[in-house]
C-alpha cells in the first residue's frame, strides 16, 4: 500500500512538472509576442512625432515623415539620447530607390539609409519596421510647392531595460 502511494505522488509529481514546464513555454511566447508588437507600434508611432513629421499647413502629407527635419536631427546626439528611449531608429528610403548609402551631408539627399539612433552596437536582432512616407524639400521641382514624395520604412528598436 505505501509503495502505490509513493507511485501516484510521483506520478503527480511528473504530471505537474510538465504542466508548469509547458505553461513557462507559453508565457515566454506570450512576452515575446508582446514586446515584437510593441516595437512595431513603436515604429508606427515614431513617424507622428513632432520632430519628425511634415507638418506643412493644412496639408494632406501631414502623417508623412520630414526627411530634412530628420537629417538635422541626426546631427543633434544630446536631444535625440535624451528624450527617445531608443536604442535603434533608422528611416529607409524604399520606392524609387537611392544610391545605397548612408546619409551624410555630401550625398543628401540622394542616399538611402538615415540612421537617426545606433546604440546597439552592431546587434540589430528584434528591429521592427513600419511602411511611412517621405518629405523632402527639392527646389528643382515645380510641383506640388518643390516638395519630393517618396515611399520608405521606418527601422526602430525599443531600449532594453536589461541590458
Amino acid at each position: 500500500m505505501a509503495f502505490m502511494l509513493v507511485a501516484v505522488m510521483i506520478f503527480f509529481a511528473m504530471v505537474a512538472i510538465v504542466y508548469f514546464t509547458i505553461t513557462s513555454s507559453k508565457l515566454r511566447d506570450t512576452a515575446d509576442d508582446l514586446r515584437e508588437e510593441e516595437a512595431k507600434e513603436l515604429a508606427r508611432q515614431m513617424a507622428g512625432t513632432p520632430e519628425l513629421m511634415f507638418s506643412k499647413q493644412a496639408s494632406p502629407y501631414s502623417s508623412s515623415v520630414d526627411f530634412d527635419k530628420a537629417f538635422a536631427l541626426s546631427k543633434m546626439n544630446v536631444y535625440k539620447n535624451k528624450y527617445w528611449n531608443l536604442d535603434y531608429l533608422m528611416i529607409e528610403k524604399v520606392y524609387p530607390s537611392s544610391i545605397n548609402e548612408d546619409c551624410t551631408s555630401g550625398n543628401y539627399p540622394d542616399c538611402r539609409y538615415l540612421i537617426l539612433i545606433d546604440n546597439t552596437r552592431g546587434n540589430y536582432t528584434g528591429t521592427q519596421t513600419a511602411p511611412v512616407a517621405i518629405v523632402w524639400w527639392d527646389p528643382k521641382l515645380e510641383s506640388i510647392g518643390n516638395y519630393r514624395f517618396q515611399l520608405g520604412r521606418i527601422h526602430a528598436l525599443a531600449h532594453d531595460p536589461t541590458k
